[in-house]
């Protein structure tokens, strides 16, 4: 099963620069722990990791200038403890969706990955 597995960590590169945001970050901080320790089993089991996140505006196709926008808010703590590892596969989507309009599908049927995790 391992071997048709993906892990996919969606929209967790965020300044958090929106109404509600403090709110969201509380939370966030609670599920930090849980997402490293499911990431570590991953590279332990040679799941691949695939970030699938917004442009925020920026169409840069860069995840570098991406996740530097994104340490200037107040997650920037939580950022540099998520934030991609050597081997990590970044998308970035124009839309809500991590499929429309994005290289996922591509990505999967090319590493034969089914089970989305």
């Amino acid at each position: 099963m391992k071997e048709k597995t993906v892990l996919l960590i969606i929209d967790m590169i965020n300044n958090m620069d929106f109404i509600g945001s403090e709110n969201l970050l509380k939370h966030t901080k609670h599920i930090i722990e849980p997402l490293l320790n499911l990431k570590k089993h991953a590279k332990e089991q040679g799941i691949p990791i695939v970030y699938v996140n917004d442009n925020y505006g920026m169409w840069t196709e860069d995840k570098t200038a991406l996740i530097k926008e994104a340490k200037k808010g107040i997650a920037k703590e939580i950022i540099e403890e998520i934030e991609p590892s050597e081997g990590d596969i970044f998308l970035i989507k124009p839309k809500h969706s991590g499929f429309y309009g994005t290289q996922l599908q591509t990505l999967l049927n090319d590493i034969v990955r089914e089970i989305l995790f």
